[in-house]
């Protein structure tokens, strides 16, 4: 029982051997072929190569059979051994021819190699004579193209000679005909001559004509010289009076007057100021912080704040007052429950009604209103003299207390006045001319009111408010300003 796997390991490593010999063959078999039957020799080694893989198949197949099989018969396994007896003599066999073959490849092979190195040479021959010959051809290519450019410019030259001919005969076919044309000109121009002989005859009467005409003009032009004399001089005194009446003009802008709609205006100069309050101020907010501001340009100002009688003849719908509480009615008594846009609209309306060129009216800023209020006085007293509260009363006639230096009534209490601003924190720097914020929410209040204690109603104290909200304690008052060409 132990030989017998025994003989089954050698069984299977014969089979091997058999088959490693037979690729052994098939590559010498392969390396051995001369060039020309290297192909054929190729495809009979693969066909070889295929049969021994069947036979390898078979003789695997045959193995696991007699593996199979060794455990009931022992006249296999003799049988067996003598196939691999037989292997052994064809392995011996194979050999030999394969011997023998790699001698007779050898043998071919260097034949091989003597026939590449002659081809080799005559290949090399081959390629010089081809060069020489393709240089050859390329200065022949050469020669031909010269000789080609050469018979295009005489074929060029050729060309234009003729049209050169062309053209000259064509010119000598027009010639003649203007030959033709100027003898017949020559027949009319001779015409013609004595005609204009005849016509320079009258012409010569007409300039002798003339030129009694122009002397007549001659007079004329001296009478008009001194006509024109005179109006210059007229013009020069004109410019005298128009320069009178704009000194005159000056003057009349620097003094009040009294506007269509029965507005008394005062002048109100450029000039700077501090701004706001100082920290240790009575009742002095933190939005009205000091600062240095400078107006550039001079205004007017209304010395009032606007009233009934003036809106009414601007505004000609129904005014906002009518109807409500708190309100005396009067042409003396302050516009009331007005809204920003409503005091926006009545400057605006004003000015189209006037239409004086170079003169508006608006709101004042917020920096304009202060410095209007302080009249050139750096540390106002209080808001004294003046209608303020606290209460609920209605707003009195304007111009019952007395006016500030510049001549403003009311600017302290009886209506809170809208001004142009935007409600913002101040520019903390030196500033020209602020208008305030670019936007916000709420428009500066100024001035107090009748309703609000004294405290609110400092020149520096700064309330705000919707611009849609109206109240019986809230107006306002309009400056107008001037731009070229101004208007008195």
């Amino acid at each position: 029982m132990n030989a017998q796997p025994h003989r089954t390991r050698w069984i299977f490593s014969s089979a091997v051997l058999f088959l490693g010999v037979l690729a052994l063959i098939a590559i010498c078999i392969v390396l051995s072929e001369s060039n020309s039957g290297l192909e054929q020799r190729l495809v009979d080694s693969a066909s070889q190569l295929r049969q021994s893989k069947d036979q390898v198949k078979k003789h695997e197949d045959l193995i696991r059979t007699l593996t199979a099989s060794l455990k009931s018969s022992q006249e296999l396994s003799s049988e067996l051994q003598q196939a691999l007896d037989r292997s052994y003599v064809e392995l011996e066999e194979a050999k030999d021819e394969f011997r023998r073959q790699q001698a007779v490849a050898e043998m071919e092979n260097r034949d091989l190699q003597l026939e590449i190195s002659k081809l080799q040479l005559q290949i090399t021959s081959l390629g010089k004579e081809i060069v020489g010959l393709e240089k050859r051809n390329q200065e022949q290519k050469i020669k031909i193209a010269d000789l080609e450019k050469r018979i295009d410019e005489q074929r060029t030259l050729i060309a234009a000679l003729e049209k050169r001919i062309d053209e000259q005969a064509r010119e000598i076919v027009a010639l003649e005909k203007r030959i033709g044309e100027q003898r017949t000109e020559i027949v009319a121009l001779k015409k013609t001559a004595a005609d204009q002989v005849k016509e320079i005859v009258v012409l010569k009467q007409r300039v002798l004509d003339q030129l009694k005409e122009i002397a007549d003009l001659k007079e004329r032009i001296v009478g008009y010289q001194v006509e024109i004399a005179a109006l210059n001089q007229q013009v020069a005194n004109q410019q005298t009076q128009i320069a009178s009446l704009d000194e005159l003009l000056k003057k009349r802008r620097r003094e009040p007057f009294i506007n269509s709609v029965g507005i008394w205006m005062v002048p109100i100069n450029d000039g700077q100021f501090q701004m706001g309050s100082l920290p240790n101020t009575p009742g002095a907010k933190p939005d009205e912080v000091l600062h240095d501001v400078q107006l550039t340009r001079p205004f007017y100002m209304s010395a009032h704040e606007v009233t009934q009688e003036q809106y009414s003849r601007v505004i000609k719908a129904r005014p906002p007052w009518e109807g409500e509480a708190f309100v005396n009615n009067g042409p003396r008594y302050p516009a009331s429950y007005v809204t920003y846009d409503d005091a926006v609209k009545f400057c605006d309306t004003l000015t189209a009604m006037e239409g004086i060129p170079g003169a508006t009216y608006r709101l004042p800023t917020e920096a304009e209103w202060e410095y209007a209020c302080r009249a050139g006085r750096n540390a106002p007293p209080g808001a004294v003299n003046a209608w303020l509260g606290p209460g609920d009363r209605p707003p009195q006639r304007v111009g019952q207390k007395r006016p500030n230096p510049w001549g403003l009534y009311d600017m302290h209490g009886n209506v809170e006045e809208w001004c142009q601003d935007w409600y913002g924190p101040y520019n903390l720097a030196a500033v020209v001319d602020p208008t305030g914020p670019d936007e916000g929410l709420k428009r500066v209040l100024r001035g107090g009111s009748i309703n609000l204690p004294a405290i609110v109603a400092r020149s520096a104290s700064r309330e705000s408010g919707d611009k849609d909200d109206i109240r019986s304690s809230r107006g306002f008052r309009v400056i107008r300003t001037y731009t070229a060409p101004q208007g008195g």
